[in-house]
């Protein structure tokens, strides 16, 4: 009796358990913009391999409308390992994004004609043109499972001089590749280039692992040491920087470092 009991509440756990799984992938719409941070890899044979970083920074409101502001940095990894600078400053761009849950579409704002364009459409069906690349076709709808969430994976092919091409879009994570580029492709599945790990604030929902020694984990502590490096030598910078007010042979004079100035901005020698 004990046994049936036991039977049954096995049962039932992994019941509810698969129906749990089942609601991840059947809710209708997992959305893209509920996400913080995606961090995708970009390998190059020849340069090192960069690394971008999309920040969920907040909304903004355009035209009356409110959009999500997408950030970007751009981290050159091996310049990072030897000590160097290795975020790009002069690399970052903003997006502006909207998402449409009901209909399952994200948008960005288009500054140049102030209108917005589609980025995503995670309602198509198979047989459809992809979007923004319409040489791509949708060839399969399959489901994936990582982080704990069944999600939804869309497949775009393209045959070039009889090579095939790839494009992955994944429910509320992306392009495969770069979530910021809907018609990134790859020529194989197991292509380096990718997005290896998706944040929703400190819980990571989306981890493809490791590539090339680079993983969502050292990526973060890049970034954390990148700001607290530039936090000191910033107040490094100040302290050596600070002007004082001195008297010299009944001469009011300013220093600032090493260097010695008139009131005026003349500097003594």
């Amino acid at each position: 009796m004990k046994k049936s009991i036991l039977l049954f509440v096995l049962a039932a756990v992994s019941s509810l358990w698969m129906m749990s799984k089942a609601h991840h992938f059947n809710n209708d719409y997992l959305p893209l913009l509920e996400n913080t941070s995606w961090t995708s890899f970009r390998l190059h044979i020849e340069n090192p391999d960069l690394v971008y970083v999309y920040t969920n920074t907040g909304d903004t409101i355009i035209g009356g409308k409110s959009y999500r502001v997408i950030k970007r940095t751009s981290i050159d990894v091996y310049i990072a390992e030897m000590e160097r600078s290795k975020v790009n400053s002069l690399d970052e761009r903003t997006w502006y994004l909207y998402e449409d849950t009901e209909n399952k579409r994200v948008y960005y704002y288009n500054t140049y004609n102030h209108a917005d364009a589609i980025l995503y459409d995670f309602s198509l069906q198979i047989g459809d043109a992809h979007p923004v690349d319409p040489s791509f076709t949708l060839t399969d709808i399959s489901q994936i499972e990582n982080s704990g969430y069944v999600r939804k994976q869309l497949t775009f092919t393209a045959s070039v001089s009889n090579k095939t091409y790839y494009i992955f879009w994944i429910e509320g994570i992306g392009n495969s590749v770069n979530m910021m580029d809907p018609s990134a492709s790859i020529r194989s599945v197991g292509d380096p280039n990718k997005i290896i790990c998706v944040k929703k604030g400190e819980d990571t929902v989306y981890n493809a692992g490791d590539s090339y020694g680079v993983t969502c984990e050292s990526i973060q502590n890049i970034l954390d040491k990148d700001s607290a490096t530039s936090t000191s030598t910033i107040q490094e910078e100040l302290n050596d920087n600070t002007p004082t007010k001195v008297i010299r042979d009944g001469q009011i004079l300013i220093e600032r470092g090493d260097k010695t100035y008139t009131p005026a901005g003349q500097e003594v020698r």
